[in-house]
């Protein structure tokens, strides 16, 4: 049975808009040319695309982790916005009183590069009229000085939090509370997490549950989108 979630919009103009977190099986049977999708990086650019690539559809030449329609296309075009991840977070943003929708790939590189956060510093997104949805990834996991030292919240023991079952240097990082930390600080209207937590969730892939099974290369991600249908 597919553990695909699903959400229709039936508010103002995004009415008919379905955003969607695919589990492996369903990512695997998606048709990929039905989205626009770029290639990830675990950077910080959101790429708008052209007019002649929305006519296109489909994969996008460039390096980007996260794309947008800012001007309604999304209501006059047949392709949706898509994302991949295997325990980064995937973020889907629909401006409330404006045709403009995101679909951003956030990893803790982007995280710390605040990549979350370019939709509404960049894109012109208005957090006060903005919905966001959080979709599956992992949650409360180990990491390292190296890299929870690079954050500039790294003193929040709610996001960066110390397991006396750990050695002294390293923390349990909470993405989830790190984005909830942010988006309240910005006044986003609303924040959707729908709560799978990909380490525990077998229906979703995850490269540290891959990794710890021996395999070299995650067999299937999982894709997140928004499309009208």
């Amino acid at each position: 049975m597919s553990a695909r979630l699903e959400f229709p919009l039936a508010q103002g103009w995004s009415r008919g808009l379905v955003i969607g977190f695919e589990d492996i099986a369903g990512s695997r049977d998606l048709n990929m040319g039905d989205f626009l999708h770029a290639k990830q990086v675990h950077g910080s650019r959101i790429y708008e695309p052209s007019y002649q690539e929305i006519r296109r559809g489909g994969a996008l030449e460039l390096e980007a982790d996260g794309v947008c329609f800012n001007n309604g296309q999304i209501l006059d075009t047949k392709f949706g916005l898509l994302v991949k991840s295997a325990d980064c977070v995937p973020l889907i943003y629909v401006h409330r009183t404006e045709p403009r929708v995101a679909a951003v790939h956030a990893g803790w590189r982007g995280l710390q590069q605040g990549t979350h956060l370019k939709p509404f510093s960049v894109l012109g997104f208005d957090p006060r009229d903005t919905w966001v949805w959080l979709g599956p990834s992992l949650n409360g996991f180990e990491v390292g000085e190296d890299m929870w030292s690079q954050f500039a919240d790294r003193d929040d023991t709610e996001i960066f939090k110390r397991d006396p079952a750990l050695a002294s240097d390293k923390r349990r990082f909470y993405p989830w509370r790190k984005i909830e930390k942010d988006f309240k600080a910005l006044g986003v209207e609303l924040l959707y997490n729908v709560e799978v937590n990909t380490a525990i969730d077998e229906n979703f892939a995850s490269w540290r549950r891959c990794k710890a099974q021996g395999l070299a290369k995650i067999p299937q991600q999982n894709y997140s989108w928004i499309k009208k249908l």
